[in-house]
């Protein structure tokens, strides 16, 4: 994997030495959350996958986005897979500062779907994504996954209105 990542040009590769060294770099990638998180009143931490040669792409995006829209967005996420969350630092009692934030929410998952990405990788479809699903599926797959989601929960108990935009 090092070899790969220095043919691919990487700047700096290095493997953890130990288990002791192993555990310092998760302890350090939940670190990293703990930060984002306390640093601003409201966080969107968002969820997009992208295909891992365009990573880059989708990290240049959401930089000029933030620059663009005056907001300062962290990265963090799993080069390996092409997971990224980019965390939007707001302010929910600011209403235009949330709004703007909100807009570049939608503009990572836009661009992230440009990329031949997903809107999620991990977390899922819920309430914010759901008008999403539309441009990120065809109506086949949706319904598809009704059907499923019907077999499982023919009441509409599980999260009811969670995932599909209401009719």
């Amino acid at each position: 994997m090092i070899r790969l990542c220095q043919a691919a040009g990487a700047s700096e590769v290095r493997a953890a030495r130990d288990a002791a060294e192993t555990a310092d770099f998760w302890t350090a990638r939940r670190m990293g959350f703990s930060a984002v998180f306390s640093a601003s009143p409201t966080v969107l931490a968002e969820d997009v996958t992208v295909p891992t040669h365009r990573i880059a792409d989708q990290i240049v995006h959401t930089q000029k986005l933030a620059r663009d829209l005056d907001l300062t967005i962290a990265i963090i996420g799993h080069a390996g897979d092409g997971n990224l969350h980019p965390c939007i630092l707001t302010d929910k009692a600011d209403a235009a500062h949330y709004a703007r934030a909100q807009r570049a929410a939608d503009e990572i998952f836009d661009a992230a779907l440009g990329f031949g990405g997903a809107i999620s990788g991990e977390h899922g479809i819920g309430l914010e994504k759901q008008r999403f699903l539309k441009k990120a599926m065809s109506p086949e797959a949706i319904s598809l996954l009704k059907g499923i989601k019907r077999a499982f929960d023919p009441k509409g108990l599980l999260n009811p209105g969670k995932i599909w935009e209401p009719s």
